[in-house]
């Protein structure tokens, strides 16, 4: 990780004695572009995603020092700017929903000083936690384009009455069920669910951060918890309006599929049949 994972490394050989494997488990979980570096407070985390003006998403990982045990904390400057630049993301629906991607995500948010914080928790949970805190990050980056009066996104109701139609009958369809309690803070839209076969989770792409999150559940499929389950993006239409072209070809490259629904919905929703094999014969 060039410069950085010198710093790191020489850090974690001195008073914080953090494991000196934590970099090499960030960088596993986030795939690539991880960079660390040391600071007053502890360890500032940059990783390869970025915010909607282009900057990197970062994090810290902070030591408290009665405890021993670390947590994670923004710069205390998303909130604080959201509401500056007139998104009151703390009333209204949009505080309705801020505080429901806080409780999902366990993280609190002190008025005081703007910072968003996670519990504390011990050296080995940090890698999985940081996924889910930047994915938290994320979805309160978009509040910035919800519009408060718009309850249910049209392509989502579309797209989970469609997939209800056509494979109601042959599997179990939940909304906004976890895949598993160990996976549980990266919420599909929907989960195709059938006896002893592979969960499959749908995420309707209305927005960069559900791909995201997508992305994320993928990774802590595969390095944290490694359960068996697919993990698929439904995009509105090829040139989706959305989300952006460098998100999609992420999720084109990590996702386990990415089908395309306006125009070609049943081909759309065989597609994600496909990924419970027991549905191949019959919906080919």
């Amino acid at each position: 990780m060039g410069a950085g994972s010198e710093v790191f490394q020489g850090a974690c050989g001195g008073s914080w004695g953090l494991a000196v494997n934590l970099e090499h488990d960030l960088c596993e979980y986030f795939c690539d572009g991880i960079q660390i570096s040391e600071v007053p407070a502890g360890f500032a985390v940059s990783t390869a995603f970025e915010d909607k003006i282009g900057d990197r998403i970062a994090f810290y990982i902070v030591r408290d020092e009665q405890t021993g045990l670390y947590r994670l904390e923004d710069d205390g400057s998303l909130v604080p700017e959201l509401l500056a630049m007139g998104t009151k993301v703390t009333e209204g629906q949009r505080g309705r929903v801020f505080a429901t991607i806080l409780g999902q995500s366990r993280v609190t948010y002190d008025e005081d000083t703007g910072e968003l914080k996670s519990p504390l928790m011990q050296s080995q949970e940090l890698p999985q936690a940081a996924l889910g805190f930047v994915s938290m990050m994320m979805r309160v980056s978009a509040l910035s384009a919800m519009n408060p009066e718009i309850v249910r996104n049209t392509f989502r109701d579309d797209a989970i009455i469609r997939i209800t139609q056509e494979l109601g009958d042959r599997v179990q369809i939940l909304t906004e069920q976890a895949v598993s309690p160990s996976l549980g803070e990266f919420i599909p839209d929907v989960l195709l669910s059938a006896p002893g076969k592979m969960p499959v989770a749908v995420f309707i792409a209305v927005s960069d951060a559900r791909l995201y999150e997508a992305i994320f559940l993928r990774m802590a499929a595969d390095h944290e918890t490694k359960e068996l389950c697919s993990v698929v993006a439904l995009l509105d239409r090829d040139n989706s309006r959305l989300v952006t072209g460098k998100m999609r070809q992420r999720a084109l490259n990590r996702l386990d599929a990415t089908p395309v629904f306006y125009g070609a919905e049943s081909e759309a929703i065989a597609r994600i049949a496909k990924e419970i094999p027991t549905l191949r014969t019959s919906l080919q």
